[in-house]
Protein backbone atom coordinates (compact mmCIF):
# COMPACT_ATOMS: atom_id res chain seq x y z
CA UNK A 1 0.00 0.00 0.00
CA UNK A 2 1.27 3.53 -0.70
CA UNK A 3 1.94 6.19 1.79
CA UNK A 4 -1.06 8.67 0.71
CA UNK A 5 -3.72 5.58 0.59
CA UNK A 6 -5.35 3.77 3.39
CA UNK A 7 -7.40 0.48 3.86
CA UNK A 8 -10.51 1.07 5.60
CA UNK A 9 -12.54 -1.79 7.48
CA UNK A 10 -15.28 -2.76 5.19
CA UNK A 11 -17.89 -1.40 7.40
CA UNK A 12 -16.94 1.98 6.87
CA UNK A 13 -18.01 2.04 3.14
CA UNK A 14 -21.60 1.93 4.49
CA UNK A 15 -20.90 5.65 6.63
CA UNK A 16 -18.74 6.83 4.05
CA UNK A 17 -21.97 6.60 1.74
CA UNK A 18 -24.06 7.79 3.76
CA UNK A 19 -21.89 10.97 4.48
CA UNK A 20 -21.81 11.30 0.25
CA UNK A 21 -25.61 11.03 0.01
CA UNK A 22 -26.12 14.07 2.43
CA UNK A 23 -23.46 15.87 0.54
CA UNK A 24 -25.76 15.37 -3.13
CA UNK A 25 -28.83 16.42 -0.41
CA UNK A 26 -26.80 19.47 0.46
CA UNK A 27 -25.88 20.43 -3.15
CA UNK A 28 -29.33 20.21 -4.57
CA UNK A 29 -30.64 22.05 -1.14
CA UNK A 30 -28.35 25.33 -2.12
CA UNK A 31 -28.89 25.54 -5.69
CA UNK A 32 -32.33 27.01 -3.73
CA UNK A 33 -30.77 29.53 -2.66
CA UNK A 34 -29.97 32.93 -5.15
CA UNK A 35 -26.81 33.64 -2.72
CA UNK A 36 -24.95 30.73 -2.76
CA UNK A 37 -22.05 30.99 -4.81
CA UNK A 38 -22.48 28.20 -7.44
CA UNK A 39 -19.03 27.30 -7.01
CA UNK A 40 -20.45 26.17 -3.38
CA UNK A 41 -22.67 23.83 -5.36
CA UNK A 42 -20.20 21.87 -7.18
CA UNK A 43 -18.05 21.34 -3.91
CA UNK A 44 -21.06 19.80 -3.14
CA UNK A 45 -21.43 17.39 -5.97
CA UNK A 46 -17.73 17.08 -5.98
CA UNK A 47 -17.84 15.71 -2.74
CA UNK A 48 -20.72 13.51 -3.08
CA UNK A 49 -19.06 11.97 -5.96
CA UNK A 50 -15.34 11.29 -4.05
CA UNK A 51 -17.08 10.23 -1.57
CA UNK A 52 -19.30 7.47 -3.21
CA UNK A 53 -16.49 6.27 -5.16
CA UNK A 54 -14.52 5.98 -2.08
CA UNK A 55 -17.50 4.63 -0.31
CA UNK A 56 -16.91 1.54 -3.17
CA UNK A 57 -13.32 1.19 -2.70
CA UNK A 58 -13.85 1.02 0.77
CA UNK A 59 -16.71 -2.37 0.16
CA UNK A 60 -14.35 -3.80 -2.36
CA UNK A 61 -11.50 -4.10 0.35
CA UNK A 62 -9.40 -1.91 -2.00
CA UNK A 63 -7.29 0.82 -0.49
CA UNK A 64 -8.71 4.35 -0.99
CA UNK A 65 -6.33 7.13 -2.53
CA UNK A 66 -6.50 10.48 0.07
CA UNK A 67 -6.76 12.80 -2.79
CA UNK A 68 -9.95 15.17 -4.06
CA UNK A 69 -8.72 14.01 -7.34
CA UNK A 70 -11.62 12.10 -8.51
CA UNK A 71 -9.50 10.76 -11.69
CA UNK A 72 -7.22 8.90 -9.20
CA UNK A 73 -10.37 7.24 -7.49
CA UNK A 74 -11.56 6.61 -11.71
CA UNK A 75 -8.47 4.72 -12.58
CA UNK A 76 -8.55 2.52 -9.27
CA UNK A 77 -12.11 1.26 -10.63
CA UNK A 78 -11.40 0.81 -14.30
CA UNK A 79 -12.75 -2.65 -14.14
CA UNK A 80 -16.19 -1.43 -13.41
CA UNK A 81 -16.11 2.79 -14.11
CA UNK A 82 -18.83 4.95 -12.71
CA UNK A 83 -20.49 6.94 -15.28
CA UNK A 84 -19.08 9.56 -16.88
CA UNK A 85 -15.34 7.77 -16.66
CA UNK A 86 -12.59 10.60 -16.21
CA UNK A 87 -14.72 13.10 -17.19
CA UNK A 88 -15.70 13.01 -13.32
CA UNK A 89 -12.64 14.59 -13.14
CA UNK A 90 -14.10 18.38 -13.94
CA UNK A 91 -15.63 18.28 -10.60
CA UNK A 92 -12.20 18.08 -8.57
CA UNK A 93 -10.83 21.88 -8.77
CA UNK A 94 -14.01 22.46 -6.83
CA UNK A 95 -12.68 20.58 -3.85
CA UNK A 96 -9.34 23.00 -4.27
CA UNK A 97 -8.68 25.70 -6.70
CA UNK A 98 -12.38 27.06 -7.01
CA UNK A 99 -13.20 26.60 -3.64
CA UNK A 100 -11.16 30.38 -2.88
CA UNK A 101 -11.87 31.94 -5.82
CA UNK A 102 -15.13 33.95 -6.69
CA UNK A 103 -15.90 35.27 -10.59
CA UNK A 104 -13.66 33.59 -12.50
CA UNK A 105 -15.20 31.03 -14.38
CA UNK A 106 -18.31 31.40 -15.76
CA UNK A 107 -20.88 28.93 -14.15
CA UNK A 108 -24.28 29.06 -15.06
CA UNK A 109 -27.32 27.27 -13.99
CA UNK A 110 -27.04 24.58 -16.41
CA UNK A 111 -23.70 23.75 -15.76
CA UNK A 112 -25.03 23.48 -11.85
CA UNK A 113 -27.89 21.14 -12.99
CA UNK A 114 -25.82 18.98 -15.31
CA UNK A 115 -23.20 18.38 -12.18
CA UNK A 116 -26.15 17.67 -9.99
CA UNK A 117 -27.17 15.03 -12.56
CA UNK A 118 -23.90 13.45 -13.02
CA UNK A 119 -23.49 13.14 -9.14
CA UNK A 120 -26.93 11.83 -9.22
CA UNK A 121 -25.61 8.81 -11.74
CA UNK A 122 -23.12 7.79 -9.43
CA UNK A 123 -24.75 7.66 -6.66
CA UNK A 124 -27.22 5.63 -8.76
CA UNK A 125 -24.25 3.56 -10.16
CA UNK A 126 -22.25 3.29 -6.83
CA UNK A 127 -25.42 2.47 -4.37
CA UNK A 128 -25.49 -0.58 -6.71
CA UNK A 129 -21.66 -1.82 -5.62
CA UNK A 130 -22.84 -0.80 -1.88
CA UNK A 131 -25.30 -4.09 -1.90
Amino acid sequence: MRPNERLFKPEYAAELFSVAKNDLVTARVLTQHADVRRETVLLHCQQAVEKALNAVLCRLQCPVPLTHEIAVLVDRLRDDPPPEGYSLQDLSPYASLMRYEEGKFELTEADVSHMISVAEKVFAWAEVRMK
